[in-house]
């Protein structure tokens, strides 16, 4: 059977075909192996680049900041913040850490502030307990975290005024908020730069400190 399939391809017989093959994979080898060197060492000793590239896009992403952020807007999430009488804070997934940093410098600054609980099950109850002298402040990003739109959507029926971090004005954050800022707007890729949203929140918790400086 092997040497009717050497005939067929114009061989005497299998061995000498297979001496051809054994040729081309020998010559080969070199090149095949310097294809899979040159994309390994793209993958494990282009970390220079990489980070040139992750460092960019988080630059990108405090300039467009800075270009688009309404100071007004700004100053009026800041006075917002300043008279609540209880500030809850909500972010999950990507938007978890931002959320985290927004509850840590509110409570550095001695403001009554929590951010909801969402792992036990009771920010839709902590949302029913807030008063109009109450501010939600929320961030979520595509794909929009449920649990987050809806305590944004029940805080809004309470008329309880809420500051939304979010990608833009189709955000469902930014359909029920009193104050959306937009600080993700067009970015791509599965890991996107979260540092318009820190510098969003620094800017908020510095102006707070100064107004509580004597």
């Amino acid at each position: 059977m092997l040497f009717s399939f050497a005939k067929e391809f114009g061989y005497d017989g299998f061995s000498k075909m297979q001496k051809v093959f054994k040729l081309r994979l020998v010559e080969g080898a070199p090149f095949y192996r310097e294809q899979v060197y040159e994309a390994r060492s793209e993958r494990m000793g282009g970390n220079g680049d990489k980070l040139d590239r992750c460092a960019d896009a988080l630059i990108d992403s405090l300039e467009q900041l800075k270009r688009t952020a309404s100071r007004e807007d700004i100053a009026r999430a800041v006075e917002l913040l300043n008279g609540a009488d209880y500030i809850m804070v909500a972010g999950l997934r990507r938007a978890r850490p931002i959320a985290a940093y927004l509850a840590y410098g509110l409570m550095r600054l001695e403001r009554r502030c929590s951010i909801l609980d969402f792992d036990g099950g009771m920010a839709a109850q902590q949302v029913a307990n807030m008063g109009r002298g109450d501010v939600l402040a929320a961030i979520a990003f595509p794909e929009y975290s449920p649990p987050v739109v809806d305590v944004v959507k029940e805080a809004h029926l309470r008329d309880i005024s809420v500051i939304a971090l979010t990608d833009g004005p189709a955000s469902p954050l930014a359909a029920n908020a009193t104050l959306s800022f937009f600080v993700d707007y067009g970015a791509k890729g599965a890991f996107r730069p979260i540092s318009a949203a820190i510098g969003l929140v620094q800017t908020f918790i510095e102006s707070l400190a100064e107004q509580k400086a004597p």
